[in-house]
């Protein structure tokens, strides 16, 4: 079974290195709650509204204002809702083309969680 928003907010705020920045998890309806002008954040975001209780999360972290990674663990289509955030968020947006979850797992949400800590662990080693 794979992660609630709260359970993520959470995981998120008891991290040592993900506690130390800005981090949001929201649904693709609600994008506009995350401050775009802040030079750096994380996003964890469900591909679905939030209306719907089931989908697939993924991550956008803000690293400045010049750099959006985002991540994906299957690899799927980025909706418009999405490629539309991103683009006010950053000039030059980097994603991943590796599918690290099969489409038989649930697992997305954790895996964006290592993937937040890892992302932010090797930005503060620069």
């Amino acid at each position: 079974m794979d992660l609630t928003k709260n359970q993520l907010k959470n995981a998120l705020a008891l991290n040592t290195v993900t506690s130390q920045k800005i981090c949001y998890v929201v649904s693709l309806d609600e994008l506009e709650l995350i401050n775009t002008n802040l030079s750096s954040f994380l996003a964890i975001v469900n591909n679905q509204p939030s209306w719907v209780s089931k989908g697939h999360w993924t991550l956008a972290y803000k690293i400045n204002s010049d750099l959006l990674a985002y991540y994906d663990p299957l690899c799927l289509n980025i909706k418009e809702e999405m490629i539309h955030f991103m683009t006010n968020c950053s000039t030059n947006v980097i994603t991943s083309n590796l599918m690290t979850q099969s489409f038989m797992s649930n697992i997305c949400g954790y895996l964006c969680l290592y993937m937040s800590a890892k992302l932010v662990e090797e930005q503060d080693l620069e």
